[in-house]
């Protein structure tokens, strides 16, 4: 059974892909309009902003004409989105945090917290056993920086950590083949370029030490909550709203910046106590962004209608 707009409390749209923004389009505004936002929807719009200098001017390489009509094309795209967006009530994210970075460059609606999913923790952490090696990313996406992160690899002449770079999915075409010859230089560095089980995605977490995300936007929550449960430490970079979100929580979680020192010092697991200490702040933020909570807020707004 289809149902019309005109059935509906309320409207979710989940991203606005190119699809939704016809859609949103077409929508009378006479409810309310909510928008589960995923980043792509903004972040790729300044990219200036995403990227690590060298992957700015990597993906920035494409000059002349054509580059040219492709960034008058992209602006007239752009200024009817920031148009069709002021249709939409309120914006769904995790943090508070990333909410204010975003209002810093686009007009966006008003925001509502996203619960967390209310796994249980495994609180039986005194037999965890911890092997010398790091993960790096969450895909072949530039978000990741990747080359910044190898770059800093290069210097790291300890030898006995390894590290694996999960590479399956994300970017195509030049960025990856960049990457993939970048990594020929680092020893010890293994590319994870097949789909992985999720037996085998979650026991790679259990044996981690640690996990790089050197994206500069909200970025693979999913495996930094996963790296958080199995006692992995977290490396993001000081720029991402969810490394100041994390610390504001509670969080023990550690800058991107120092991963070199850390490795040179053989530093790059979490204590016992330290491992505690975050499952803690999960186990106070799950409470504090619950289910429950999320749905009185949209009861609400369905109640005012």
């Amino acid at each position: 059974m289809v149902l019309t707009t005109k059935d509906a409390d309320l409207i979710v749209l989940y991203g606005l892909c190119p699809i939704k923004l016809k859609f949103l389009k077409k929508i009378n505004k006479k409810h309310k309009i909510l928008w589960r936002f995923f980043g792509y929807e903004l972040y790729g719009k300044r990219k200036d902003l995403m990227f690590d200098s060298e992957t700015f001017e990597r993906l920035e390489e494409k000059r002349g004409i054509n580059g040219l009509l492709r960034k008058i094309k992209r602006n007239f795209i752009n200024r009817q989105e920031s148009r069709l967006r002021k249709k939409i009530d309120y914006i769904l994210l995790f943090s508070e945090e990333e909410y204010n970075f975003l209002k810093k460059y686009w007009n966006i609606p008003s925001f509502i917290k996203l619960n967390l999913y209310n796994d249980p923790i495994n609180w039986e952490i005194e037999n965890i056993k911890k092997e010398d090696f790091l993960l790096i990313g969450n895909s072949s996406s530039p978000y990741n920086n990747h080359l910044e992160i190898l770059n800093q690899l290069k210097q790291y002449h300890g030898g006995k950590i390894r590290f694996k770079l999960f590479f399956s999915y994300g970017s195509s075409g030049k960025y990856p083949q960049l990457v993939k010859s970048k990594g020929k230089e680092i020893k010890n560095l293994e590319f994870l370029d097949k789909f992985l089980s999720k037996v085998e995605f979650e026991s790679i977490y259990d044996a981690a030490s640690a996990l790089v995300i050197n994206s500069y936007r909200q970025h693979a929550l999913a495996n930094i909550f996963t790296g958080i449960r199995r006692g992995v430490k977290i490396y993001l970079h000081p720029k991402n709203s969810i490394k100041t979100w994390l610390e504001n929580e509670g969080f023990l979680v550690f800058s991107t910046k120092d991963l070199l020192n850390d490795l040179n010092n053989h530093s790059i697991k979490l204590s016992l106590n330290e491992i505690r200490e975050n499952l803690e702040a999960l186990h106070k933020l799950q409470l504090k962004n619950n289910q429950e909570g999320f749905n009185n807020k949209i009861l609400e707004i369905i109640e005012k209608e």
